[in-house]
């Protein structure tokens, strides 16, 4: 029988028409699970993202986010309710630095108002005013710190220098004025500007009524002169003729020369 003709011969398989859907030969990526699935059904819906890790499992997750529960919870430890009244007492250690605190303290009853408005707890409380007074006490070392370097560099003079500003300031300035000297006079270079208009005022010709100007002489300079002895514990000033004259030009410049001056001894 003609094969063209014959009805009982097998056809050829058609070719299979071309497929345009967007699905079609698309893959999952490596590492995600395939279109249609729920995800992994073995990971916990509570558990975030970030603490999971290549190689650590769910269970493992689970506990790294529990312990990051537990640290935020001791870091708001806090702020767990408020007592009726919060009762601070002053370290021992600050104690012995010198701190103390009144209760009716301004800057107290302030840290209680907030403390109260965010609930904190009286160890949360504690720890904030601590932790205040260890950054004043930090913050006056470290004056403490800047103002020893200026004076070192004002050199083995310091203190006489500086008493004198402050007794030439005290004679001729109110107390207003004298507190506002005092806190411009912070570094070695004030000082030597405040010298050298404590100078220049000295020479300048005085106007009618004012005041003479106060001697760079302090009183513990003079005690000290009249008290100072020999080697072989006399008293210079009985013995050393030049000493003496020194001696008396300084206690004159401190007391004037009136009979009615100031006495030591």
């Amino acid at each position: 029988m003609d094969p063209e003709t014959n009805q009982d011969a097998t056809p050829e398989a058609a070719p299979a028409p071309e497929n345009s859907s967007l699905l079609a030969g698309a893959e999952a990526p490596a590492g995600e699970a395939p279109a249609g699935e729920a995800g992994n059904p073995e990971q916990l819906d509570f558990v975030l993202d970030r603490y999971r890790a290549e190689g650590r499992s769910e269970a493992d997750a689970a506990i790294e986010q529990a312990k990051g529960y537990n640290e935020l919870r001791q870091k708001l430890g806090g702020f767990t309710g408020a007592p009726e009244a919060y009762e601070y007492t002053v370290p021992d250690e600050m104690i012995e630095q010198g701190v103390t605190i009144a209760d009716d303290d301004p800057l107290m009853d302030k840290a209680r108002e907030m403390a109260k408005e965010m609930n904190m707890s009286q160890e949360g409380f504690d720890k904030m005013v601590n932790m205040f007074i260890e950054t004043q006490l930090y913050e006056v070392e470290a004056l403490k710190g800047q103002k020893d370097e200026q004076i070192k560099t004002l050199g083995a003079s310091a203190p006489q220098r500086l008493a004198g500003i402050n007794q030439y300031i005290n004679a001729n300035f109110d107390a207003e004025v004298v507190s506002a000297i005092q806190g411009m006079v912070t570094t070695a270079e004030s000082v030597q500007a405040v010298e050298a208009l404590i100078k220049a005022s000295r020479t300048a010709p005085l106007a009618a009524g004012d005041p003479a100007p106060a001697p760079a002489v302090t009183k513990e300079e003079v005690e000290k002169m009249m008290f100072e002895t020999t080697a072989s514990g006399q008293r210079r000033i009985n013995t050393d003729p030049e000493f003496k004259a020194e001696y008396m030009r300084k206690r004159d410049l401190l007391w004037g020369t009136h009979e009615a001056r100031t006495q030591i001894g």
